[in-house]
């Protein structure tokens, strides 16, 4: 598990004789952490509280001791490039650095540990977790949450497919219309009575101009 690697990585700093303690002790061992499990995880950045300033030439500074909005890694917090959950390695951080892997990952900055997430330095050469390493078994991301975003989506589907359906029957109405309309007879349409008055007994020889009223029929 992933905790035998911080066990691992602490011990061979303590028999080096480098200096764990404060917040530039504890991320020697956290640093080293993530850049040996840098497949997986990555680092908290902070550009100010407590933090642990790596300079170029190799120094390492405290937040207390660091220029304004200098950046700095959290001493004891790892992030899963994954799921950007944190998981808190280092009981007493910069005290007694005690080796630890949470069973349940911090999940409530995922926001923020997006945002800030970094890959770790190489401070001297990844050192090799004792013996094979089983990946770490964390649970599965937020069974609540996945089914909280999977509801919503199965919301939105359904929206979709009820305006598709009243988009298909809309259009299916109006295909019958036209169909309806282009197999429909000729429409009929009545004039209205046409009545000549004059004295029709006269047989005429030639022609004669006949002016007609049209008079609305009663009913």
């Amino acid at each position: 598990m992933s905790k035998a690697v911080v066990e691992h990585i602490k011990a061979d700093l303590v028999a080096r004789g480098v200096d764990l303690s404060g917040a530039c002790g504890a991320a020697q061992i956290t640093v080293r952490v993530a850049h040996t499990l840098r497949d997986r995880y990555g680092l908290l950045l902070k550009r100010a509280g407590n933090r642990a300033v790596f300079r170029a030439d190799g120094t390492c500074v405290d937040g207390d001791h660091a220029n304004p909005n200098e950046p700095g890694f959290a001493t004891d917090y790892l992030i899963d490039r994954a799921t950007f959950f944190g998981y808190d390695i280092l009981s007493d951080g910069g005290g007694l650095n005690g080796p630890q892997w949470p069973d349940d990952p911090e999940t409530t900055e995922v926001a923020r540990n997006t945002a800030n997430f970094a890959e770790a330095p190489n401070l001297d050469g990844t050192i090799d977790p004792p013996g094979p390493v089983d990946p770490p078994v964390d649970p599965p991301p937020h069974q609540d949450e996945l089914a909280a975003r999977v509801t919503v989506l199965e919301g939105r589907f359904a929206d979709q497919l009820r305006t598709n359906d009243n988009l298909m029957g809309t259009l299916y109405g109006l295909t019958r219309r036209v169909t309806e309309l282009e197999h429909a007879p000729p429409p009929v349409i009545e004039l209205p009575a046409l009545v000549a008055k004059g004295n029709t007994s006269r047989v005429w020889g030639h022609a004669h101009t006949v002016e007609l009223d049209v008079v609305k029929k009663e009913q």
